[in-house]
């Protein structure tokens, strides 16, 4: 897989000082607390695009988020630290 274009979004979209409006036009779900969205951009034309939440919201944003792929924050900050 090559990676053509990437993007890093850290944000919340719902009740917080600042709300990062690109984030919930992309994931279209309320986040109170920030998260991370990862977006690829591939060669061929096709985008990645992912939800790092953590196990609270997990369950919900399966369900609700649009558009990406949700993966639990928890499990990937186990294998890192």
């Amino acid at each position: 897989m090559s990676i053509k274009r990437a993007r890093l979004i850290y944000g919340a979209t719902y009740m917080a000082e600042t709300i990062n409006m690109d984030l919930f036009w992309l994931v279209r779900m309320p986040l109170p607390d920030p998260h991370f969205f990862l977006e690829f951009a591939r060669e061929n034309g096709r985008w990645d695009r992912f939800l790092l939440v953590g196990s609270l919201e997990f369950t919900r944003a399966k369900l609700e988020a649009k558009n990406c792929q949700v993966l639990n924050a928890e499990s990937y900050f186990k294998k890192v630290g």
